[in-house]
């Protein structure tokens, strides 16, 4: 009799199973990517706040240190820019050494310590809106319209009158040192003095001439009288501004 072979003995000998687990499809083996965290961001972050509140602390204390301090600042404007510059005006003789007086006064208050900050502040608050130098400056155009032969009779009084109502305004606290510059900006100059500006010398006729129709349409607006004014003292308005600083400061 034929032995009949063992149909499972031709099949080959199944594989040990793997010990690792295959992954499943769509997974990658590749690793997963670190997590570095939010970095430098925290830490630049507060060093600008650090850095925006120093400043801020530095600009409270040198504002303060500066508040207090009014009083030197205001003797040396006036004694290292003020007075010098009004000496090398175009003012008169006279008023010019009124108005030194009248300033070195406050300058001597000042560093005899018998003028307070909010005194001081008053003062020079009061001070930088007079046109003081301008005054002297309309002084000068004038006579320069009344010396120039190509001015007649009547162009040279209307000269005397539009000047004479814009000193008006100036002396009714109706115009300040920004709106007289507005009127003389035909006629001046840059330069490196103290006042950083002059008058421009020879200047034509139609430059003169501007300055009177300027004259004449800011006192116009200020609604100053169509008429020959009678010239004031610029040295009694900076005496009484004067003393208005001292008793009531600041505008």
């Amino acid at each position: 009799m034929t032995d009949t072979p063992d149909p499972t003995s031709s099949q080959p000998a199944s594989e040990p199973a793997s010990d690792t687990p295959e992954n499943p499809p769509g997974t990658s083996t590749l690793p997963e990517d670190e997590d570095d965290g939010v970095g430098w961001l925290p830490a630049i972050v507060a060093t600008c706040l650090l850095i925006a509140a120093a400043m801020f602390v530095c600009c409270g204390v040198t504002t303060y240190s500066l508040f207090q301090k009014r009083t030197e600042l205001a003797a040396r404007t006036l004694s290292g820019h003020t007075i010098p510059t009004i000496e090398q005006s175009q003012l008169d003789p006279e008023d010019k050494q009124a108005l030194i007086k009248i300033l070195s006064a406050v300058v001597s208050d000042a560093e005899q310590g018998r003028l307070e900050n909010w005194q001081a502040s008053g003062v020079m608050n009061r001070l930088t809106r007079i046109p003081i130098l301008e005054w002297g400056d309309l002084a000068a155009i004038e006579a320069m319209i009344q010396s120039r032969d190509d001015f007649d009779e009547v162009a040279k009084a209307e000269a005397s009158k539009q000047i004479s109502r814009l000193r008006k305004a100036i002396l009714s606290d109706q115009l300040t040192i920004f709106a007289i510059n507005d009127v003389l900006t035909p006629i001046l100059q840059d330069d490196d003095s103290l006042r950083g500006q002059h008058l421009t010398p020879n200047p034509s006729s139609e430059v003169l001439m501007e300055i009177v129709t300027r004259s004449r349409l800011t006192a116009d607006n200020n609604n100053i009288e169509d008429a020959p004014v009678e010239a004031g003292s610029i040295v009694e308005w900076v005496q009484q501004e004067v003393a208005a600083g001292r008793t009531e400061g600041s505008r």
